[in-house]
């Protein structure tokens, strides 16, 4: 299962949303909305990094064979992207 939350109105902080709920219950996490302003952006971003510390502790890094991970379709070739009818890849 993942929630997708809106961030900014989560009350009591989605650090503690993460560590204390979601991960006991490894419930996954879905992000809205990115900020427009780029000094905002940046530390949405930096704050992303401790929710997925608060979600994930003990994943190891990211690209590691054998641990979940999740990225934009397409990324690296893996998941293959979308294509509307007729295409070839």
């Amino acid at each position: 299962m993942q929630f997708g939350i809106w961030a900014s109105k989560v009350t009591g902080g989605l650090e503690k949303l993460c560590r204390d709920l979601l991960r006991p219950n490894r419930v996954g996490l879905m992000i809205y909305s990115m900020p427009t302003d780029r000094t905002q952006a940046k530390a949405f971003l930096k704050n992303c990094v401790k929710w997925n510390a608060a979600l994930n502790p003990d994943e190891g890094p990211p690209g590691q064979g054998g641990l979940p991970l999740q990225v934009p379709r397409g990324f690296g070739d893996w998941p293959p992207p979308f294509q509307s009818a007729g295409t070839t890849r």
